[in-house]
């Protein structure tokens, strides 16, 4: 089967979507569909060279039939918390201390990489927190800043 029926069959199972055909149609940007690698070398949709050495898992993700431009938030939160839990495919994936239960993962995407703080409670398989620090820039003050 093709991606985007995998990602409607999955709509409906989840219940995100009451039907194949709803899936199709309406719900077109749920469930997001991504696939994650061991790190390696490659280069951003901007040309910059990143190494395997500066990130833990490579990680492309699909949105409504076209790759995403960089990496969905609440995707970021949800491969890293999976990079610390044993027996999913990030895990087995990602070149983390297998043995860690907190920490930075460094997620490479097409435009560069995403730092992700998660914490696994002590002892367990459970995902207490995660969380990023981002950026921002003024858009708007009585006039509208376009940047170069």
């Amino acid at each position: 089967p093709s991606l985007e029926l995998i990602r409607e069959l999955v709509a409906v199972k989840s219940k995100l979507a009451p039907s194949v055909e709803l899936a199709r149609t309406t719900f077109t940007a749920i469930p997001k569909i991504a696939y994650v690698a061991p790190p390696r070398d490659y280069m951003t949709s901007n040309g910059k060279l990143i190494r395997r050495e500066e990130i833990d898992i490579i990680a492309r993700m699909i949105s409504m039939n076209k790759m995403h431009r960089t990496f969905a938030v609440s995707g970021l939160f949800n491969l890293a918390a999976a990079c610390l839990l044993k027996g999913t495919i990030p895990y087995e994936a990602s070149t983390l201390d297998k043995n860690i239960n907190e920490g930075i993962v460094r997620i490479g995407h097409p435009e560069g990489i995403a730092e992700i703080h998660v914490r696994k409670k002590t002892c367990s398989d459970l995902i207490e927190t995660v969380g990023l620090e981002r950026t921002v820039r003024r858009l708007m003050d009585g006039r509208i800043f376009v940047p170069n």
